[in-house]
């Protein structure tokens, strides 16, 4: 049936706005393991940026941004931002596909994700909209139902929308890509978020004219 006008104008008004976001920013990465993570200041960056949309909010950063920390307060965010390192795995996506944090147990992998769906306290399911901004989040193994990881973790625990990435990205496009994301994302768009995305491409394009640099973000979920 077609779209009467009414459905338009209704369409043309959603928005996302950041009632209660977590965000974690650049944790304190560990040293001890076998993988090198540099310090990511483009990380703090673009989550000092994105905090200025929120009035309420919750910061894991440095050393606090540990695994423990982040699944509590993920029970009550309706959005969570990861602005870390990421690794993906094509042979083992579940146990070594993971975000990096802080602390003895640093490593938050697709089965921590999935396992969180089973738990009682995430009945009310999981944030609403969840940005990976980190390298590869949207790789691992690809199967005929799609590609196991990280983002279809976040997904199948009960996230609507999930921001990821295709392979490794720059810290400074990154930063300045998801500036403009989070920038996009207040105002009403007939398709949310895909339509802040691709206004925060299209806005890195210009700056950052590489297609390596403004193509690696991509949408897993539905739109409104």
């Amino acid at each position: 049936m077609p779209l009467t006008d009414y459905d338009i104008n209704v369409l043309d008004k959603l928005s996302f706005s950041l009632d209660n976001p977590l965000f974690i920013s650049n944790p304190a990465y560990p040293t001890n393991t076998n993988f090198d993570f540099p310090d990511l200041p483009g990380a703090k960056k673009e989550i000092d940026s994105a905090i200025h949309y929120a009035e309420k909010y919750k910061l894991l950063a440095g050393k606090q941004a540990i695994k423990d920390s982040v699944i509590e307060y993920m029970k009550k965010a309706d959005m969570v931002y990861f602005a870390t390192h990421g690794i993906a795995d094509a042979e083992k996506p579940m146990e070594k596909s993971f975000l990096v944090l802080s602390g003895a147990d640093p490593f938050l992998t697709a089965k921590n994700i999935m396992d969180l769906r089973n738990k009682n306290s995430y009945e009310k399911g999981f944030p609403k909209m969840v940005i990976l901004s980190a390298c590869q989040t949207g790789l691992g193994k690809s199967m005929e139902a799609g590609v196991a990881g990280l983002a279809r973790s976040f997904l199948l625990g009960g996230s609507n929308h999930v921001i990821m990435s295709l392979w490794n990205v720059s810290d400074e496009s990154t930063a300045y890509l998801m500036s403009r994301f989070i920038f996009h994302l207040q105002t009403p768009h007939r398709f949310m978020p895909a339509e802040p995305l691709r206004l925060a491409i299209l806005d890195t394009k210009k700056k950052f004219p590489h297609p390596s640099q403004w193509a690696s973000f991509s949408l897993f979920g539905i739109d409104y």
